[in-house]
């Protein structure tokens, strides 16, 4: 149950998908419902890899972390 809420807290997700993760009323929901959102990212960073030219495009902000757009 830790490690699901762990996880909820630390995903660079926006704050309302963490709410519904931490308000989820049981646990097989939370783990099921983040297993979703790191497939999201996985398909992301899938993408980025297999787009030879992403590093060049992408947009970094001030503190050199890389922006959403």
């Amino acid at each position: 149950q830790q490690l699901g809420y762990l996880a909820a807290v630390t995903m660079q997700i926006n704050n309302a998908e963490k709410q519904q993760l931490l308000s989820a009323p049981a646990l097989n929901r939370i783990l099921a419902q983040e297993v979703t959102l790191l497939d999201r990212e996985n398909a992301l960073l899938t993408w980025m890899v297999d787009t030879k030219d992403w590093p060049e495009r992408a947009q970094f902000g001030a503190s050199n972390t890389l922006l959403p757009n």
